[in-house]
């Protein structure tokens, strides 16, 4: 049985907002494992279908995982590990006992064909693996920077993200460094030099810290360049791009931040996506309580405002060491969706534009009783890593990435 009887208890409570038929229909496919196309409430609503697949996800590449010595976090012992420089020359390198090691990784489209690839951030530089549609290529490195042996970068104190900033349509590495934020753009096949882009939003620039502040990528103003939003101590600041710089920080809205509001990293994921398809990227908080949104104007963000009272720690228990929740488009309407790795599986609230739907339970996978995800060990990321417009599941696992695209 493709659901567990808890859940079909669930719904049958749930039977006052069903017409009996459909209700009848939509338990009969639960029982025989079949996905559930739409169903319509009493008031014309429609929820949007259950994709369940209890199957193991495809792995796309043997690579990026903890098999293959990539790690979320650790921290070294006293010994020598071997540095590749990408045509199969080794180098020897030391590792200090107790030096604290991790390899991000991001799913975004470095070379422009609309299909997102891996950016994963090795010991020696950036390596990336461009999506075929149905697999992602073998690993080359496309610059010896941005890695703890190729800078100095080190996750406890340099923020490494991956966008689009100067609107050709291939996603750069944008790096908050000691000194400010240092951007290399995407060629096509390799990243450019680092050059600094604004003397802020860095450790000794500003005093932000990993802990305290994070710091994303985002067209917030809908001109096709991804902007620098940094949660600040009081607020959320913004520095919109020119292409080729970012502008001075202004602070869009007293909120979000650890002294507006009481947010903190530990409790409280923020991130930035268009929840309301007007092209510019959005706030969404994952507060105490639930998810709450404000609206980008292209020069402020609005007054927050409760969309879900769920995905939260005070409503449902969702916990930022075991449950990511990310925001994504995965019907391909223009607007972004919550992506929730729950206990049991990946949940999913649909944006309406001005509200999230109810969750749905799209797979029984990429979670701790589900496959035994967690997040010391297993990212996963939300981006269409097959060109069709809906955004796709991408887990490190540690036999490599595995994906599941959406068929919405």
């Amino acid at each position: 049985m493709l659901l567990t009887h808890n859940f079909l208890k669930e719904l049958r409570m749930k039977i006052k907002l069903f017409t009996l038929p459909v209700l009848y229909l939509l338990l009969i496919s639960c029982e025989k494992g079949e996905a559930i196309q739409e169903a319509e409430t009493f008031n014309g609503i429609k929820e949007s279908k259950l994709i369940n697949n209890s199957s193991n996800p495809p792995l796309w590449i043997r690579e990026y995982g903890q098999d293959q010595g990539w790690v979320v976090s650790e921290r070294g012992r006293d010994t020598s590990i071997l540095l590749s420089d990408g045509e199969g020359n080794l180098t020897p390198f030391k590792v200090e006992d107790g030096e604290l090691l991790g390899h991000p990784r991001e799913v975004a489209d470095v070379n422009g064909d609309g299909k997102a690839d891996v950016i994963g951030f090795a010991n020696e530089g950036v390596r990336v693996s461009l999506s075929t549609g149905s697999k992602f290529n073998p690993q080359k490195l496309w610059i010896r920077e941005y890695a703890q042996y190729a800078g100095g970068w080190r996750i406890d104190r340099h923020v490494r993200k991956v966008a689009d900033v100067n609107g050709d349509g291939k996603a750069d590495v944008i790096g908050f460094a000691n000194e400010g934020v240092r951007v290399s753009l995407s060629t096509g096949n390799s990243f450019g030099s680092p050059r600094l882009w604004i003397r802020e939003y860095a450790q000794e620039y500003g005093g932000w810290r990993v802990d305290r502040n994070p710091r994303e990528v985002a067209d917030v103003n809908g001109d096709g360049k991804a902007d620098i939003v940094g949660f600040a101590e009081e607020g959320v600041r913004v520095s919109l791009s020119t292409g080729s710089s970012f502008s001075a920080p202004k602070l869009w809205i007293r909120d979000f931040a650890i002294r507006a509001g009481g947010w903190t990293t530990g409790n409280h994921p923020r991130v930035l996506a268009d929840v309301n398809g007007d092209g510019k990227a959005d706030i969404v908080g994952f507060a105490n309580e639930g998810v709450r949104v404000s609206l980008s104007t292209g020069n402020s963000f609005g007054t927050p405002k409760l969309w879900i009272r769920e995905y939260a720690q005070n409503a449902g228990g969702w916990r930022v060491n075991r449950n990511p929740r990310m925001v994504a488009d995965v019907n391909g309407d223009g607007k972004a969706d919550i992506v929730g790795f729950a206990e049991e599986g990946v949940r999913v609230s649909l944006s309406t534009g001005n509200s999230f739907g109810n969750q749905i339970l799209w797979i029984r996978h990429y979670s701790p009783r589900a496959g035994g995800w967690t997040t010391g060990q297993h990212p996963r990321v939300v981006n269409d890593v097959n060109g069709d417009g809906k955004a796709d599941i991408v887990g490190f696992s540690n036999a490599g990435a595995k994906v599941t695209t959406s068929t919405f």
